[in-house]
């Protein structure tokens, strides 16, 4: 029996994206191990971790494995621009590093973890560990996938969720400024004409060009 070396992989976060400080597990990359499991190099497929990670039985009762607990704790807090739900951060797939000098992971599909061998994909596991990486930052063509570069790519809104609200902008819209509070811009200039004493219409009259003048940017 060999062990392997199992360690989780998420696709590592800009500061350029985040407009912030990245600590911890925030930054994505390798994390440390998270945990170790004996198999068989004749007979132990990559498919067949899976119940082995996620599920263990103590005495007569199962259990969530300890491993399958730190995968899901990492991805509460990576970054998750695109409102992924708790059950879809949960899924995952397998990778590794081909070579040492390698910055992305090889990534290994998910219809061919029943047919491989855990000894077909890993040869040396004394240096080659097995990464858990998230399913959702990964494409269909097995590639990763960055923060919302699919969306922008394809010109359809970037959006994101906060709580219960869904907060959208589209390409070509000025930040800031929706419809919405032009409307009250709008609203707000007019009853300031209908407030102001006649010795400030001249106040009165910059607002309203400067209401215009917002509402000419956007359109």
């Amino acid at each position: 029996m060999s062990r392997l070396i199992l360690r989780i992989y998420t696709r590592k976060s800009s500061v350029f994206e985040q407009h912030s400080f990245l600590v911890g597990t925030e930054q994505g990359g390798l994390s440390n191990q998270i945990g170790t499991l004996p198999f068989d190099e004749a007979t132990t497929t990559v498919g067949s971790l899976r119940e082995r990670i996620e599920v263990q039985v103590d005495r007569n009762m199962v259990r969530r494995n300890p491993i399958y607990q730190e995968y899901i704790s990492v991805m509460s807090y990576i970054p998750n621009p695109e409102g992924f739900t708790s059950k879809q951060l949960r899924r995952y797939c397998f990778g590794y590093f081909k070579t040492p000098e390698d910055e992305v992971p090889t990534i290994i599909p998910v219809d061919s973890e029943d047919e491989l061998l855990v000894s077909e994909v890993i040869e040396d596991y004394l240096k080659t560990d097995l990464l858990l990486i998230p399913q959702v930052q990964v494409g269909l063509d097995g590639k990763f996938v960055s923060s919302q570069g699919k969306q922008r790519e394809s010109g359809s809104p970037a959006a994101h969720q906060v709580g219960t609200e869904h907060h959208t902008q589209r390409s070509g819209q000025e930040p800031g400024l929706s419809h919405s509070s032009i409307e009250g811009a709008q609203e707000l200039g007019a009853l300031a004409a209908e407030s102001h004493p006649p010795q400030q219409e001249d106040l009165v009259l910059e607002l309203e060009a400067a209401v215009a003048a917002a509402v000419g940017k956007v359109r």
